[in-house]
């Protein structure tokens, strides 16, 4: 209601610039296409070949997750053409993340989603609204299906992607690895670090023995931990505490004003970077640190704009 500000016109400029990488993302393989049989597809080779105007998929995907939730905001807020235009966004934002297939985006995709679905369980809207956000998704997951089978491919490339989710996956592994190294330098240097951007140097005693070539972990792969090794504890806990806040925040207003769907947009928007930073390190991805301003900015706006 402040007329300083139109969240439904900002919403627009993010889908906007959200369809503008869609298309470019799309365009390799509609190039393919118009030349090649759809036989002599490659799933396994979409997704660098989908990695569009980020240059990396998981960078592309973080991205693509983000927007999304704007997708799912303006479409539970509208109706008649925008939101069929909307839906259909839906259907190729989620189609493009599943075909990166970063397992990182799958699960803060779900919890977007999620996110969404409590919301009209809070405000017990009609069924129709569940199938306005249901139904491009499962059109997405559906064709993708049937494009794994046609290609050539023993396994659906969604179910198989996540299936490595699990301890025994070497990349996982590598993780959990990069976890424990981390933690390893803070227990020991818990007041001071190493200095911001110095883990690149400071991890390499740790993977002298496991180095192969010239391959070395630059990051922690956990923005948190890469932090807190980098400026101690206090650095570490209060760049945390910027997501707790957020979410405590949005909780608290939350269960006074159930209706408001910022507040679920500003929850999903942290819960988003929070699995990203968790599990990659946003923080060094200049698109990623965009959102992350426009997360900020956005949460104080509403946040105040609520409690007047």
């Amino acid at each position: 209601n402040d007329p300083r500000f139109n969240f439904i016109r900002l919403s627009y400029l993010v889908s906007l610039i959200l369809f503008l990488e869609i298309c470019y993302s799309f365009s390799p393989l509609f190039e393919f296409l118009i030349s090649n049989d759809l036989s002599n597809l490659d799933l396994s080779q979409l997704p660098q070949a989908l990695k569009g105007v980020s240059g990396n998929r998981n960078v592309l995907s973080a991205d693509l997750v983000f927007k999304s939730s704007f997708v799912f905001y303006i479409i539970l807020n509208n109706k008649g053409f925008i939101r069929i235009f909307f839906m259909f966004l839906l259907f190729l934002v989620s189609s493009l993340i599943f075909l990166l297939s970063s397992r990182a985006s799958f699960l803060s995709f779900s919890f977007v989603f999620l996110i969404f679905l409590v919301f009209l369980l809070f405000n017990k809207l009609s069924a129709r609204h569940y199938i306005y956000i249901t139904f491009p998704i499962f059109i997405s997951i559906f064709l993708i299906s049937i494009l794994s089978y046609s290609t050539g491919s023993n396994s659906n490339l969604i179910s198989s992607r996540l299936s490595t989710i699990s301890q025994n996956d070497t990349s996982t592994n590598q993780r959990l690895t990069l976890y424990e190294n981390a933690i390893d330098y803070i227990s020991a240097n818990p007041l001071i670090g190493c200095g911001i951007g110095n883990w690149k140097i400071r991890s390499l005693p740790y993977w002298r023995d496991k180095l192969t070539g010239y391959i070395i972990p630059y990051h922690a792969h956990n923005d948190f931990l890469e932090f807190t090794a980098e400026i101690g504890l206090l650095g570490g806990l209060s760049y945390f505490f910027i997501f707790i806040f957020i979410f405590y925040k949005s909780i608290t207003l939350i269960f006074h004003n159930k209706k408001n769907i910022l507040l679920f947009l500003i929850f999903s928007l942290g819960g988003v970077y929070f699995i990203d930073a968790m599990l990659n390190f946003p923080f060094e991805r200049a698109l990623s640190q965009v959102n992350f301003i426009l997360l900020l900015s956005l949460s104080i706006l509403i946040f105040n704009l609520d409690e007047k």
